[in-house]
């Protein structure tokens, strides 16, 4: 099992580049949140795992928000899932969460019928990604991506291919379990005018563009061999550096440092406070009567959806707030 990083790489003679990333530990306490069926815990790992390698085409720091938003919410059919959220930065920190409906989907229905539901849920809703830059220089973006083919790695090889007009190529292997969840991907994107910042400079490249997404097309044919049977934990058991010597023998290859990866949820008391201040005076203080009449405690207890920690406020505390705004 590889540690919880992500390893940019590039080929020196062929114009694509690529990414390895592997989530164990920061996938599980992630998971481990929240009482999830295995199908969900098994969409959700895929689509933490799509949001990492969209940082591949960042070159800015910031954070990405991945969502999967139900255009079907109306209709009694394909709304398993209503809700799913990733938001990853670039220091390597994650978390998510996904909400379905605990009625459709839990452990005792038979899997594969389970994923067959989801695949055509999961075409009935749309991805939106959403870039919030570290600085105010840049510019904040949003786009949508439908999910066509009911796979979120398969929306994300469409959203590189069709809107930033990079063919890409990802494959996922997984092991998620009910007490333990491990995921490995791998990333080939297109670069078909690159401007290489290599020590090497490309002996097979030509102008012809065509020749190059040949190229492209016959690595993408080698990194294939990972759907074998035989290999179907390749990606998960072997070490980075042996995994690309093995699939692109023939290929010089330069690897750059890995980057940690680790779940951080970012919740704080302030962020609890912003969230009261929302509710408005009347309905906080409307919870708080509800509370002191159904327990006796006069306290506000916020939430926080993806880690669970419970912040706590008392009545003066919410008048307080209130007061100061």
């Amino acid at each position: 099992m590889q540690p919880d990083t992500k390893q940019n790489f590039i080929f020196i003679d062929k114009p694509a580049q690529g990414m390895l990333i592997h989530l164990n530990t920061s996938l599980e306490q992630i998971l481990d949140k929240h009482d999830y069926p295995l199908i969900i815990k098994k969409i959700l790992s895929e689509a933490i795992i799509s949001n990492l390698i969209l940082f591949s085409n960042s070159k800015t720091s910031g954070s990405i928000t991945l969502q999967f938003l139900n255009n079907n919410k109306s209709n009694n059919k394909y709304n398993e899932i209503s809700f799913i959220s990733v938001k990853c930065n670039s220091k390597g920190q994650m978390r998510a969460l996904a909400q379905y409906d605990k009625n459709k989907i839990n452990n005792k229905t038979n899997n594969t019928s389970q994923f067959n539901i989801l695949e055509k849920t999961l075409k009935n809703g749309s991805l939106s990604i959403t870039f919030e830059p570290d600085t105010k220089s840049q510019s904040r973006y949003q786009s949508f991506i439908p999910v066509n083919h009911g796979s979120i790695s398969e929306a994300m090889e469409s959203y590189f291919t069709k809107s930033v007009q990079n063919p890409t190529k990802i494959i996922i292997q997984s092991d998620i379990k009910n007490k333990s969840a491990n995921i490995s991907a791998l990333m080939l994107q297109f670069l078909p005018n690159s401007d290489l910042d290599i020590d090497k400079k490309s002996s097979s490249e030509t102008d012809n563009n065509i020749d190059k997404q040949e190229q492209f097309n016959e690595l993408c044919v080698l990194a294939d061999s990972l759907y074998l049977e035989q290999n179907k934990d390749e990606l998960q058991k072997t070490e980075n550096s042996h995994m690309l010597k093995k699939l692109f023998f023939h290929e010089d290859i330069k690897i750059f440092d890995k980057q940690k990866l680790s779940f951080f949820c970012g919740c704080s008391k302030l962020s609890m406070e912003k969230a009261i201040i929302s509710l408005g005076k009347d309905q906080a203080l409307e919870l708080i009567n509800q509370q002191k009449q159904e327990t006796g405690n006069s306290e506000l207890v916020a939430t926080c959806e993806f880690c669970l920690n419970k912040y706590e406020f008392d009545e003066k505390k919410v008048i307080d707030l209130f007061k100061a705004h």
